[in-house]
């Protein structure tokens, strides 16, 4: 059991936001959360990004982005590069990178699409390029777009 802080009345909390799937499309978005997590088969770490709406219909939805860079697997981490690249030149960072956090609160147009459930997996969103920010206004996606690999 917790002690409250304060009392809190659910009824006045702030519903906006949160994981739920987003229809494909381009949005502008700032990355407010990053940290390198291991892989599955702990063979490898990649680097899992949290971007939020930050206009329109879906301002405040939440939509991740995996960078799977360190990696076994070559090809991924290729993938990876050119991904966190593309990323990095629609926000302008062009300099050495240590912490991902010199990433965050920068606004980029990302090309948002939609995963079809699979497996045990529900439907989500993934992220398939960026651009500079005010970039892309208008273009939709396609539902269900495939990666290349």
């Amino acid at each position: 059991m917790a002690k409250l802080k304060k009392k809190i009345n659910p009824k006045k909390l702030n519903r906006e936001g949160g994981f739920s799937v987003i229809p494909a499309g381009n949005y502008v978005v700032e990355m407010v959360k990053s940290e390198v997590k291991k892989t599955k088969a702990k063979t490898g770490e990649y680097l899992n990004c949290q971007f939020k709406v930050l206009k329109g219909k879906y301002k405040g939805k939440v939509v991740f982005k995996l960078f799977n860079l360190w990696n076994q697997n070559e090809v991924a981490v290729d993938i990876a590069e050119r991904e966190f690249a593309e990323l990095c030149d629609a926000i302008g960072v062009h300099s050495n990178i240590s912490d991902s956090k010199i990433l965050h609160g920068k606004p980029v147009t990302a090309k948002v699409v939609v995963r079809e459930a699979s497996g045990k997996y529900s439907e989500s969103n993934d992220i398939s390029g960026f651009e500079p920010a005010g970039k892309g206004k208008g273009k939709k996606g396609k539902k269900g777009n495939k990666k290349p690999w």
